[in-house]
């Protein structure tokens, strides 16, 4: 095996343990009745139709239809870098589907500016800018 290969597969774990620390973090906190809950999405921003019920239900069918979307994206996609950033995205919306199907929200628990969000979050954020960034690149 390559260094490059060496260094990409150990950027993955590293995704993978911030992952998993994340889905702690969140649990955690959860099961202490800290942290700040957020039904909605988006870096805290409250949320509403008016019209949508229980949004929790909406998410976690948007977040499914999202993941196979992407996931397809991910297994037909040939750019590295865009693979990666799919597979940021990917880690950051299964954490969160995982949330909202056992808490009902997510737990965000860092705050900037007045934002609230997690790691999942950052991971989907960084996953968007890295297929921007690869899209970009590309032409």
């Amino acid at each position: 095996m390559n260094l490059i290969d060496r260094k990409r597969k150990l950027f993955l774990k590293g995704f993978f343990v911030l992952a998993l620390l994340d889905l702690l973090i969140q649990t955690w906190l959860m099961s202490q009745d800290k942290g700040s809950g957020n039904k909605g999405f988006g870096w805290g921003l409250p949320f509403s139709l008016g019209w949508q019920g229980d949004l929790r239900w909406w998410l976690i069918g948007l977040s499914i239809l999202g993941l196979i979307g992407i996931g397809w994206w991910y297994k037909t996609s040939k750019r590295s870098i865009e693979r990666l950033g799919l597979l940021m995205v990917i880690l950051g919306g299964i954490i969160n589907l995982t949330m909202r199907l056992v808490w009902g929200e997510v737990m965000d628990y860092l705050c900037v500016a007045g934002l609230y969000f997690n790691m999942a979050d950052i991971l989907i954020t960084g996953g968007v800018l890295l297929v921007i960034k690869d899209s970009i690149k590309e032409k």
